[in-house]
């Protein structure tokens, strides 16, 4: 059933779109190309862009490679990714567990990876 005038819509973003936005900040925060990080994971470049926007999954094995590039675990991205989550919902935007959820009658509209950053940078300011 396609939403009418009435339906409301919830805003959303999906878990992969906020991974990705935690590893963009890792990567700028280690001065990283995202090239030379796409190489030490063992993907192109265009892959490596499209894991940042939430368009690919990684691996457990590139995401343990991407950590390693940062200095970090991969279960200190994926804390980072679920405080950040949690962020979301809190300011009231749906965090979906698929990247391609049913977009008919589902009353999410998804949301821009702006909104995410402004709410990562707040998380990671509220950190320091």
């Amino acid at each position: 059933m396609a939403p009418d005038a009435t339906t409301q819509t919830t805003p959303a973003t999906t878990y992969p779109v906020v991974v990705g936005k935690v590893l963009v900040r890792l990567r700028r925060e280690s001065t990283l190309e995202q090239a030379e990080l796409a190489r030490r994971v063992g993907v192109t470049q265009s892959t490596w862009s499209r894991i940042e926007n939430g368009a690919s999954s990684l691996s457990l094995e590139q995401l343990a490679d991407a950590a390693a590039s940062f200095g970090r675990s991969p279960g200190e991205v994926l804390r980072t990714a679920d405080e950040l989550a949690a962020n979301l919902e809190r300011e009231g935007i749906t965090v979906l567990r698929r990247r391609n959820p049913d977009p008919l009658g589902s009353g999410f509209a998804l949301v821009a990876g702006a909104v995410i950053v402004g709410v990562l940078v707040a998380l990671v300011n509220k950190g320091r």
